[in-house]
C-alpha cells in the first residue's frame, strides 16, 4: 500500500525541517516546497532559503521543489499593501500571504500534483468541531500563529496539516538536535520577505510617490513636517522628525492620526489619546461559525500571547463596531482584529477606523 503524500511548505527554518521529520516519522511520503515570491534584488535574496532548504533535504533524504509564485504575490499580496498605504492604513502582508497564496495557490497546486495533504511549520492546530473544522491556538501562546491564520476558510484548512502545531518552541528544537538537523540553531525569521535588509520606508519611497506635509498637534499647532503619511503607523514614537519644539516638555511624541483630507500627521505627547475603547472594521470573516452581536469574545490586536475581552455591537454586510472591556493602546486601522473564544480563533476583520 503507498504512503499518503503530504505537501510540505518548507522554508529553511527549524519549523518547517521539524515538520518535515515528523511527517516522516508518522510514515508519510513528504515533497518539500519552496515557494519563491519576490524577485531578487541587493535586499531581498532567495540564495540562501534554496541553500538552507537543501541541506535540510539532503540530511532527510527528499526532493526538494522550487516554485515560482512572484506574479499571484505581486497582485494579491503586494498590489493590495501598496493600495490599503494608499489609503493611509497599515496593513498585515503576513496575513494576506497565508489566505492568498500559501493557503490557496499553493494549496491548489498541492492538490494537482495528487497530494493527499497539505502542511505548514505554522504554530497551530485544527479539530473536528460539529461537523467543521475549528483553527485551535497551539499551547505554546507565545508561539502561536493562528493570528496571521485567522482569514483561512473551511477549504483551506480541508486536508491541512500544522505537524509542531501541538509543540512548544523548545520541543521543536529538541528534535531539530535529535535528529541533527543542519539548521537547528538557526534563528527565527522576522520582517516582511520583500522589505530585505533595508529600512521600511526607504521600501516605500521606491514604489509610492511622496506627499510631505505638516505635522500637528490636537489642537492645530504645526510642530513639525512629516515626509508622507504612509510612511507612519498609529502609535509610531519614533523617526517623527520632531525635535526642540517651543515650551514642550521632553516627553516623546505619538503619532495620533493621519488625516489624509489635508494631509496632515496628528501628534501628541499625551499617550493617553492613543488608547481606544471601539473600533470598526471589515464585515467580519468567520472561519467556522459566525458569532452574534453582544456575544462575550476574546480578541487580538497583533500577534501575542494576550487576549482582549470584548463584544460585537453590531455586524451588517458591509462592517462591524467592536467594543473592548477596557480601552486598548494603538489599535490601527489596516491591521486585523482576531476573535477567540476557549482557545478557538473564530476569524478576523481588517480595522477601519477608531472610533
Amino acid at each position: 500500500m503507498s504512503k499518503p503524500t503530504v505537501l510540505l511548505g518548507l522554508s529553511g527554518g527549524v519549523d518547517s525541517a521539524a515538520a518535515a521529520t515528523i511527517l516522516l516519522e508518522k510514515g508519510y511520503d513528504v515533497q518539500p516546497i519552496l515557494m519563491h515570491n519576490w524577485q531578487e534584488d541587493a535586499h531581498c535574496t532567495i540564495k540562501d532559503d534554496i541553500k538552507d532548504c537543501q541541506a535540510i533535504c539532503d540530511h532527510l533524504g527528499l526532493t526538494l521543489d522550487i516554485i515560482n509564485f512572484q506574479a499571484e504575490y505581486r497582485n494579491r499580496v503586494f498590489d493590495h499593501c501598496l493600495k490599503l498605504f494608499k489609503q493611509g492604513l497599515t496593513p498585515n502582508p503576513d496575513i494576506l500571504c497565508n489566505s492568498q497564496i500559501k493557503f490557496d495557490v499553493l494549496k491548489k497546486h498541492c492538490l494537482q500534483k495528487d497530494c493527499q495533504y497539505f502542511a505548514t511549520g505554522h504554530y497551530a492546530q485544527t479539530e473536528k468541531r460539529e461537523g467543521a473544522i475549528a483553527l485551535m491556538c497551539a499551547p505554546d501562546l507565545i508561539k502561536d500563529q493562528t493570528y496571521f491564520l485567522a482569514q483561512l476558510t473551511q477549504s483551506q484548512l480541508d486536508k491541512t496539516y500544522f505537524p509542531i502545531g501541538n509543540l512548544t518552541k523548545n520541543a521543536v528544537r529538541d528534535i531539530a538536535l535529535r535528529q541533527s538537523l543542519p539548521n537547528a540553531h538557526k534563528k527565527d525569521s522576522t520582517g516582511i520577505c520583500f522589505i530585505g535588509e533595508r529600512r521600511f520606508d526607504h521600501f516605500l519611497k521606491e514604489h509610492l510617490l511622496t506627499r510631505p506635509g505638516k505635522a500637528i498637534d490636537c489642537t492645530g499647532k504645526v510642530v513639525g513636517t512629516h515626509d508622507g503619511l504612509f510612511f507612519y503607523t498609529i502609535g509610531q514614537r519614533r523617526r517623527l522628525g520632531i525635535g526642540g519644539v517651543k515650551h514642550a516638555n521632553p516627553a516623546p511624541w505619538y503619532v495620533i492620526e493621519k488625516n489624509l483630507t489635508d494631509n496632515t500627521l496628528v501628534v501628541s505627547q499625551n499617550k493617553s489619546l492613543l488608547y481606544k475603547k471601539v473600533v470598526k472594521t471589515e464585515t467580519p470573516h468567520w472561519i467556522r461559525a459566525q458569532i452574534s452581536t453582544h456575544q462575550p469574545i476574546q480578541c487580538k490586536l497583533r500577534h501575542g500571547p494576550n487576549f482582549v475581552d470584548a463584544h460585537i455591537i453590531s455586524q451588517d454586510p458591509e462592517h462591524a463596531v467592536i467594543e473592548f472591556k477596557e480601552a486598548q493602546e494603538a489599535p490601527t486601522p489596516g491591521q486585523y482584529l482576531v476573535f477567540y473564544k476557549d482557545n478557538e480563533c473564530l476569524g478576523s476583520a481588517m480595522i477601519t477606523e477608531q472610533l
